[in-house]
C-alpha cells in the first residue's frame, strides 16, 4: 500500500521541500552589509505606520520614495510598501510592523483588542482607496456602480462602528492597533474620502494623534 505523502522519512522531506519558499528575484541591491531600506510613498497610510514605528524605534531604516511602477518590478505584491534587510523581503505592512518592532524586542499587537482595531482599520483603509480609485480610474462611485457603493458602505459602516469602540482617554500612541487607526482617519480627510464630523470619539483620536511628534512629522503630502 502506498503510503500518503508527509508519512515516513521520505515523505517527511517531500512535504518539506514543498512548504520552503522561495525568495523573489528582486533587482535591489542584496550585499551583505547594506542597511535596511523601506520603499514607499509619502502619501500611504499603510508605508506612514511604518514610517512612525521607525522614528519611534530610531532604527537605521532608510526610506525610498517609490512609484507603484517601480512596485510593480520589485515586489511580487506589485504594491506598497515593501521592506529589503539584505536577502530578507517582506511585501505587506503588517509583517513589516513585525519585523521593526521585534528588532527592539517590542510586541506587535499583542493584545487581541489592540489587533482587532489594526484590522478594522486595515478594511476601513482597503475599502476606502479602493472608491476612490474606482472613482479616479473608471469614474465609478456609489451612484452608478454597486460595487462602488458597497465600498462606500463598508467605509460608513466600519466608522460608525470604530466610533463606538474607541475610547479616546485610553488610546496610546505606542499600539500598533490606535496608529493604524490613526493613520486611517487622517489618511481619509487628506483623500477627502470620508468625514469625521459625526464620529466624536474619532475626531478627539486623530486630536491626539496629531500631538505626537511622529505623527506630524510624517503627515501625507503629494
Amino acid at each position: 500500500m502506498k503510503k500518503p505523502l508527509g508519512h515516513g522519512k521520505e515523505g517527511s522531506q517531500k512535504l518539506s521541500r514543498r512548504c520552503q519558499l522561495k525568495p523573489y528575484s528582486c533587482p535591489l541591491s542584496s550585499d551583505k552589509g547594506v542597511e535596511m531600506q523601506l520603499f514607499g510613498s509619502y502619501t500611504s497610510p499603510f508605508v506612514r505606520h511604518c514610517r512612525i514605528a521607525i522614528r519611534q524605534q530610531d532604527l537605521p531604516v532608510t526610506f525610498i520614495a517609490t512609484t507603484l511602477e517601480q512596485a510593480q518590478l520589485d515586489s511580487p505584491t506589485m504594491k506598497l510598501p515593501y521592506f529589503k534587510d539584505d536577502q530578507t523581503l517582506l511585501t505587506d505592512s503588517s509583517v513589516i510592523l513585525r519585523y521593526l518592532r521585534q528588532q527592539s524586542s517590542l510586541p506587535f499587537c499583542a493584545e487581541i483588542q489592540d489587533h482587532e482595531c489594526f484590522a478594522l482599520a486595515s478594511t476601513l483603509l482597503d475599502a476606502g482607496i479602493s472608491a476612490v480609485m474606482l472613482a479616479r480610474a473608471d469614474g465609478l462611485t456609489a451612484a452608478n456602480s454597486a460595487f462602488a457603493a458597497k465600498q462606500q458602505a463598508r467605509v460608513t459602516q466600519s466608522l460608525a462602528y470604530l466610533d463606538q469602540l474607541i475610547d479616546p482617554r485610553t488610546w496610546s500612541f505606542q499600539n500598533d492597533g490606535h496608529i493604524r487607526l490613526a493613520c486611517a482617519l487622517d489618511w481619509g480627510l487628506f483623500r477627502q474620502s470620508f468625514s469625521l464630523e459625526a464620529y466624536p470619539q474619532l475626531h478627539a483620536v486623530l486630536g491626539q494623534a496629531n500631538e505626537q511628534k511622529h505623527f506630524v512629522a510624517t503627515a501625507p503630502h503629494e
